[in-house]
């Protein structure tokens, strides 16, 4: 287990200890037994209203006490799920008041249960996280409340990718703007640059469909975050996924603009542009309209424009990476990013540079050795 320390080989242990740890397992062994066996009497007693109320009400009371001491113990979860959502159906001559109420007391009790289980004894129990996201499911909770609680969580740790993705589930049933969930990766990077799980659902955020104008401000923005901590890999994974996103972008615009080609020289061999006369069969010949030949060339050309705008910001990025290189030389990701933009655009010209950084790979970052070298066996074109 994590934090403990590990018993070395021939160490004597404590008697008082081994003790205190025997009377620690039979109580445990005793409590899931007991839980074990309330699941059964519960299924038995299905029919008996009176005797199925007893054994749900010692059933909550000992999966609580489970919670406490094993929230991995994925059973009692289960268990009382089975429970509770029996006691979702409305009582007879209950009015809506009164079961809202009754529910509402009720997922706060589940709330606090597993807050507990999860602040004092593991943060990243899948079975608590999941309970949790049932109970706000019945829709008696205060989901701003939740909000600040995974706020909390991720302060104490900023990779539990369990609160992560329990804070997605509520930002979506609470609809948060993509301008207010921008604004909150924004707040945890700013307090950490090597937030990976930030940058991570940054790139959510944006979802790979925004603007190129957002794509390069974001790269503007990692300048900062890179220049800072040259060596961490989440600045320039981020990086590199905004890269990808722009190339696409390219790619599909120069898809479009091959389609937009095609088009219009098709349409021109198919018309005569002299209006009046007749074609050698006799069939009548119509006149391209002027004004959509216009807007064809001018898509055309602001397509171009586009996929120009994208070829100067990689030379940018790549010249960036080189001046970082000059500062840093014994940093191995502006080398290993600057051989991805090459294979990327491809081209001859700069495969003389390509082997270069990767041989110098192989000298700076060793442990990857077989990679680089795997690397050096293929072209970037």
């Amino acid at each position: 287990m994590h934090g403990r320390k590990r018993k070395q080989k021939g160490e004597v242990e404590n008697p008082v200890e081994v003790t205190k740890r025997a009377v620690k397992v039979k109580a445990y062994t005793k409590l899931s037994n007991a839980i074990l066996k309330l699941r059964v009497a519960a299924v038995a007693a299905s029919k008996d209203p009176t005797m199925l109320s007893v054994v749900e009400k010692n059933s909550l009371k000992a999966t609580a006490k489970m919670a406490s001491v094993n929230p991995d113990f994925y059973t009692l979860w289960n268990f009382r799920r089975d429970i509770l959502t029996r006691q979702l159906v409305p009582l007879q001559d209950e009015d809506v008041h009164t079961h809202t109420q009754r529910v509402t007391e009720m997922s706060a009790v589940e709330l606090e249960l597993t807050e507990n289980a999860l602040t004092k004894r593991n943060p990243k129990c899948y079975y608590a996280w999941h309970h949790r996201k049932w109970v706000i499911s019945l829709g008696f909770c205060d989901l701003n409340a939740e909000l600040a609680l995974c706020a909390r969580f991720l302060e104490r740790d900023e990779r539990n990718f369990h609160c992560w993705t329990y804070r997605r589930c509520v930002a979506s049933e609470l609809d948060v703007s993509l301008s207010d969930e921008f604004q909150f990766t924004e707040d945890l990077i700013q307090r950490n640059f090597s937030n990976g799980s930030a940058w991570h659902q940054r790139t959510r955020v944006l979802g790979g469909g925004g603007k190129d104008a957002t794509l390069t401000m974001e790269l503007e923005k990692l300048r900062e975050a890179i220049y800072t901590e040259p060596d961490d890999q989440s600045a320039w994974m981020y990086h590199r996924w905004i890269l990808s996103n722009l190339l696409k972008d390219q790619r599909s615009e120069a898809k479009d603009t091959e389609i937009f080609y095609k088009t219009f020289m098709g349409r021109l061999a198919r018309r005569n542009v002299v209006g009046g006369q007749r074609s050698s069969d006799g069939s009548e010949q119509t006149v391209l309209n002027t004004t959509e030949t216009k807007e064809m060339k001018e898509n055309v050309v602001e397509k171009e424009n586009a996929a120009a705008e994208i070829q100067e910001i990689f030379a940018k990025e790549m010249n960036m990476c080189r001046e970082l290189i000059s500062v840093e030389p014994t940093c191995r990701w502006p080398r290993l990013q600057l051989v991805h933009m090459i294979d990327c655009i491809g081209g001859v010209h700069m495969e003389e540079e390509r082997v270069a950084l990767l041989q110098s790979l192989l000298k700076v970052d060793p442990t990857h050795a077989k990679f680089y070298a795997y690397q050096l066996t293929t072209s970037s074109s």
